[in-house]
């Protein structure tokens, strides 16, 4: 069975962008390395209400071109069927984003 994934990207006025992994969410996947990659290689570069460039940033460092399938893919909201939801967040106070992970309740 997949292990899927949601992501939220959220800037500091509460707007978010969502994506979605439909297999290999674990946190020892390259979900959080490929987060980190972004994060470290944007530091600086943009703030919160810039959110939609982190993610462009995010789409265009994880794209592999010889992939039919992407391993990421922007959705509409939480699926519900999600094992792990992760997060990036723009902190307003420390001027800098947050990634984290929540594992699902199980039912």
């Amino acid at each position: 069975m997949s292990t899927r994934a949601s992501i939220r990207f959220v800037d500091e006025y509460g707007d978010t962008i969502y994506v979605y992994r439909h297999s290999d969410g674990y946190p020892s996947g390259d979900i959080l390395k490929d987060l980190r990659m972004v994060i470290d290689t944007s530091y600086n570069r943009w703030s919160g209400a810039e959110m939609g460039q982190v993610v462009a940033r995010f789409f265009g460092l994880t794209f592999q071109p010889s992939d039919r399938l992407q391993d990421y893919e922007v959705t509409n909201g939480i699926h519900g069927d999600e094992d792990y939801h992760y997060f990036v967040k723009w902190d307003d106070e420390t001027k800098k984003y947050i990634i984290g992970y929540d594992e699902q309740d199980e039912d």
